[in-house]
């Protein structure tokens, strides 16, 4: 699983609404993308379909990968993952595919899998197992604009966007967290519920568009503390966001230090010009030397 917490940094950091001085975005050296389509295609020679993942990274060689092949897997090709979250263990070869679909699904051993639903693919030595991670219609996530298009997994902190509009019951409380598409949730296991709701427009994302996909990223120092975060995202349709013209299903992050806990903005990688126009799912992994 993933060995840093981001719960209390980027809960904190998110809820800051003064702005702090301006500071550079430091960007990785080197970093890999999860990338999962809406339909079939090629990119670097590599084929794939909606129920797969490809893994990206510009300084290797080749950059295009495949990563997570769903036939193989079991998914049948009506499956397209439409939200996605990865971690491996280099010591055990043990790897956590995280997913969701854009419609119910016919999971092996799971039966039929809601659209709100995410699900785990575990692999190791021992051999693969799919289970249920989060049964969505379980907290709410009940109507059809409540299908999940965005997920990442860190140290039982479940951080969720959706399609359409979400209405969903505040942990431990009488009221409910009310948001639209380009708004996201975080789900903690310690409360066993959703915590607080996170509004797009706050990061610039305009109301008429949606956040599709979404990821994190560290930066640690010598002693293996966080001191940079990233929230990676993209949006459906080209917008200005935050002063950064984004194309569509571009690959944007805002970056969180001590000296800027409001954020910077950039964009990553530039999804027409990568020949992979189209993001359904995102997940990364940030290399620093």
């Amino acid at each position: 699983m993933k060995k840093y917490s981001l719960l209390a940094v980027l809960a904190v950091a998110l809820l800051v609404t003064a702005r702090a001085a301006r500071a550079a975005v430091i960007m990785p050296d080197s970093y890999a993308l999860y990338l999962s389509a809406p339909g079939a295609g090629t990119v670097g020679g590599v084929a794939y379909a909606d129920e797969d993942v490809l893994r990206y990274s510009p300084t290797a060689n080749p950059q295009w990968v495949m990563h997570f092949d769903g036939s193989v897997a079991g998914l049948p090709a009506a499956a397209d993952i439409d939200a996605y979250d990865y971690a491996f263990n280099a010591a055990t070869f043990t790897s956590w595919h995280y997913m969701s679909f854009d419609r119910p699904v016919a999971v092996p051993g799971l039966g039929t899998i809601d659209d709100s639903d995410v699900v785990l693919y575990h692999a190791s030595l021992l051999g693969n197992t799919w289970t249920l991670f989060f049964d969505g219609s379980a907290y709410g996530l009940t109507t059809d604009g409540e299908d999940v298009d965005g997920l990442d997994v860190s140290d039982g902190a479940l951080w969720l966007s959706t399609t359409a509009g979400f209405n969903v019951p505040l942990s431990g409380s009488a009221n409910v967290l009310k948001g639209a598409d380009q708004d996201y949730l975080l789900w903690s296991s310690d409360t066993n519920g959703f915590l607080a709701r996170y509004l797009g427009t706050d990061m610039g994302i305009p109301a008429d568009n949606d956040l599709i996909n979404l990821a994190y990223a560290t930066q640690d120092d010598d002693r293996h503390i966080s001191i940079v975060s990233y929230f990676l995202f993209g949006v459906q349709k080209a917008a200005n966001v935050s002063v950064v013209n984004a194309g569509a299903y571009d690959v944007l992050l805002r970056q969180f230090s001590p000296v800027n806990l409001n954020g910077e903005y950039a964009q990553l990688w530039d999804a027409s010009a990568s020949g992979f126009p189209k993001v359904d799912a995102l997940a990364a992994v940030f290399h620093f030397d």
